[in-house]
């Protein structure tokens, strides 16, 4: 989360759009938007989050649809490129979940702010509040909702299921071999200095030549069978993460190059891409935080320059 301090903000009060959302429990008594026409930080616009929730739920505070949305924030006078700070006078810091909402609703992660301290912090320090209200100029906001950054009840489920499941092995820590001679062997020949080569394994060859094919694959699933639910618990966990992808369309530069930017406000664990088999090629990755630099190559073939390659791509967010 991108926090801005007091001075800061009083030093660019006319170049930003600011929010005040406070909100508070009900047992406190008190009215967000009563604090707020009595006090505020100057061009301050009050966001009230329980009008501005899901309508059709007995659930509090739940996200609004994309147009609902739209409609919100185009009401607010803001636009796609408004450098926001929001900031609150409450107990439950409910600036973040106003942060939160337009993080999802594709807003860019950059330009939104939280004011660190909130309204208590800038009246402590002295700092000048007003009660007038300013006039808005309606926007016209767009939405680029990610979909991604929210998880239903059942990848939740699987992945508490999972956490459980891993609590309760008793395997042990480290490179584990036991009384397995192959295991072992295969160890303490590369460890040594010349590495491994066919002769330095009796063991091995023992072992290829007395077991057929089924003995070879039971005794490895034998090996296996302890640390399947390590397995089982990383492909729920990347399927969670395939489900959370947008898929979208890429295009190459004319060299084949893609340089996929990123947003270093998230993690990024998965990358999907799919290229049409046809094209028989395959991607070269590298990356940093702020980008995903992709060419493509090929076994069978080289690939000719000033060709541009469309294929998709998705990353995911958390």
């Amino acid at each position: 989360m991108s926090l801005v301090n007091t001075s800061w903000l009083e030093e660019n009060l006319d170049k930003v759009k600011i929010i005040d959302c406070s909100w508070h429990m009900p047992q406190t008594e008190r009215n967000g938007f009563n604090e707020y026409k009595n006090k505020h930080i100057k061009n301050a616009i009050f966001f009230d989050l329980d009008k501005n929730s899901k309508k059709d739920t007995d659930l509090p505070h739940m996200l609004p649809d994309v147009k609902s949305w739209e409609d919100i924030v185009s009401n607010m006078g803001i636009k796609n490129d408004d450098q926001i700070v929001i900031y609150d006078n409450s107990d439950v810091i409910s600036s973040c979940r106003c942060w939160y909402n337009f993080i999802y609703f594709g807003h860019n992660p950059e330009l939104v702010h939280v004011l660190d301290g909130g309204l208590k912090k800038w009246i402590e320090e002295d700092r000048a509040t007003t009660s007038d209200i300013i006039k808005i100029i309606p926007s016209n906001y767009t939405v680029h909702e990610k979909k991604e950054l929210v998880k239903n009840i059942n990848q939740i489920k699987k992945l508490m299921d999972e956490k459980r499941g891993l609590d309760k092995l008793n395997l042990p820590q480290g490179n584990f071999y036991g009384a397995d001679k192959f295991l072992q062997e295969i160890k303490t020949s590369s460890m040594s200095p010349t590495g491994i080569v066919h002769s330095d394994l009796p063991q091995l060859q023992l072992w290829l030549q007395q077991l057929n094919s089924k003995n070879k694959q039971q005794y490895f699933l034998n090996e296996i069978d302890s640390y399947m639910p390590i397995f089982e618990a990383i492909k729920v966990y990347l399927n969670t993460l395939r489900d959370s992808v947008t898929i979208q369309t890429v295009e190459s530069s004319d060299n084949g190059l893609v340089s996929y930017q990123l947003d270093p406000s998230f993690r990024h664990d998965l990358v999907q891409i799919q290229i049409p088999q046809k094209l028989n090629l395959y991607p070269n990755l590298t990356s940093n935080k702020y980008t995903i630099n992709i060419q493509f190559a090929s076994l069978t073939k080289n690939i000719k320059s000033g060709i541009k390659l469309k294929f998709k791509m998705g990353v995911s967010q958390q």
